[in-house]
């Protein structure tokens, strides 16, 4: 009878445990009653499930072309129209497969902004992981089959040398400092501009210990450079908007990208506002 009573009580401990909180370490005593399946699904589900809240969140991700260096001999220096048609495109590809409201497009950096809603929640359920890998494959793939179609890059695709892209998601906490992100993103890309041309000049030793004004205004004085005239594209970067609009003829709506080239840096909060969520 005792014996009896001794196995009913240990099962019944066992079905009332709980399970260890995701985010606290596992205590010695909780290790050895998981086996090695479920220490290792423990682990694994700290970091996949961490998520966004899918209907009422802001985002935004920053897409870099982090080996850009490395098609130095495909791409014209500093700037090549090519290469900005292809981050535009690539841009566009993305706010389309994703869902995302606006995006600022930069020589060398794509910085989006997905609005999750009722209406559209986000993708995945919100979770990170799985938005920064998608996010990340879409970029690499696409941008990589356009460079294909467009350059000669055999000898780079043979030595296993691809486009590669980094992911950065994070939520921002409200409308205002949306638009401040983007003007970040657009000063960031000027910045790059300016690093582009000291680069091609053989320079940028020189001056790397400089202001970012001090170094335009060597880069113009010193040695010439023609900063004033520079495509505003390559300096600023632009913005494009993924519109929907109701076709009357048809009796359908469907969305259009919107290019919008100009810059955020003499614009209002309110102004900022109305271009991304307007």
């Amino acid at each position: 009878m005792c014996i009896i009573r001794l196995l009913c009580s240990n099962i019944k401990v066992t079905a009332m445990r709980e399970k260890p909180k995701l985010g606290q370490p596992l205590t010695t005593k909780e290790k050895s009653r998981m086996c090695l399946y479920e220490r290792m699904s423990y682990y694994q589900d700290q970091e996949k499930d961490q998520a966004f809240n899918p209907t009422n969140s802001v985002l935004l991700v920053r897409i870099s072309f982090k080996n850009i260096r490395r098609f130095s001999k495909v791409f014209e220096a500093p700037f090549d129209f090519g290469c900005f048609d292809l981050m535009q495109q690539t841009a566009t590809y993305l706010l389309n497969t994703f869902k995302a409201k606006y995006a600022h497009v930069g020589v060398s950096e794509i910085t989006m902004v997905i609005h999750g809603t009722e209406k559209t929640p986000l993708e995945y359920g919100g979770k990170k992981q799985k938005l920064v890998s998608a996010v990340t494959s879409s970029a690499s793939t696409y941008f990589s089959l356009k460079l294909a179609e467009s350059r000669d890059i055999d000898e780079l695709y043979d030595r296993g040398v691809y486009p590669a892209f980094d992911v950065t998601i994070f939520r921002v906490p409200n409308r205002t400092e949306t638009g401040n992100a983007l003007l970040w993103a657009e000063r960031e890309n000027t910045k790059k501009c300016i690093i582009a041309i000291s680069n091609s000049l053989g320079i940028n030793k020189d001056i790397d210990n400089k202001t970012f004004v001090d170094r335009i205004r060597i880069i113009k004085e010193v040695h010439k450079y023609d900063w004033d005239n520079i495509n505003t594209k390559f300096k600023n970067g632009i913005y494009i908007k993924r519109k929907k609009i109701h076709l009357e003829s048809d009796d359908f709506s469907k969305y259009v990208i919107e290019v919008q080239p100009e810059s955020f840096t003499n614009s209002s909060i309110d102004e900022r506002n109305k271009r991304i969520f307007g």
